[in-house]
């Protein structure tokens, strides 16, 4: 009853609700709004809410999901927002093949695939070609940083890789 009040509010551009408890049954109840940034981690959402989420919002610039578990479903849609400039995914419990259809949004900014353990460089290089891509954070990830200068990264200005596997001879100089 509470997310009721928020269709008062047609004009909201943003929405933080991280850490709450938001499900599927509550994204109906969310303003019919034209929103550019939500912020959903730590929630109860399931791949069928992020769905309903992308699908609601089709003009979102920004989206936190961490802490949520995603599948491939759920990375399809997201892919499809054309207008995604900041995507935070840390600990979704990604791997190569469930994340692959981001490599599709090239105008991303800001990408955080953070504390996916399962996401090797193979899924990183293919961001090389994100012409946009400025900040990356793949820390506890299996990144060796293997091929990386290779890849691309025009305007990477910013690559955060704690925790990985990065060997000194595999970055550039």
């Amino acid at each position: 009853e509470l997310l009721g009040c928020f269709s008062e509010l047609p004009t909201l551009l943003e929405l933080g609700l991280s850490g709450t408890a938001i499900d599927d049954t509550c994204i109906a109840q969310l303003p019919k709004a034209p929103l550019r940034s939500i912020s959903l981690s730590r929630t109860r959402l399931t791949s069928a809410g992020v769905q309903a989420v992308a699908a609601q919002y089709p003009s979102l610039e920004m989206i936190l999901l961490d802490e949520v578990a995603l599948d491939l479903a759920a990375i399809t849609a997201l892919a499809q927002l054309s207008k995604l400039t900041d995507l935070s995914l840390s600990s979704c419990s990604l791997d190569d093949t469930s994340a692959a259809p981001l490599s599709g949004l090239k105008q991303l900014r800001v990408l955080d695939l953070s504390r996916n353990s399962a996401i090797t460089d193979s899924l990183i290089q293919s961001f090389g070609t994100a012409a946009e891509l400025r900040t990356l954070n793949v820390s506890g990830s299996k990144f060796t940083g293997v091929a990386f200068a290779d890849a691309g990264f025009p305007s990477l200005s910013a690559l955060l890789a704690d925790d990985t596997q990065v060997k000194a001879d595999a970055l550039p100089s």
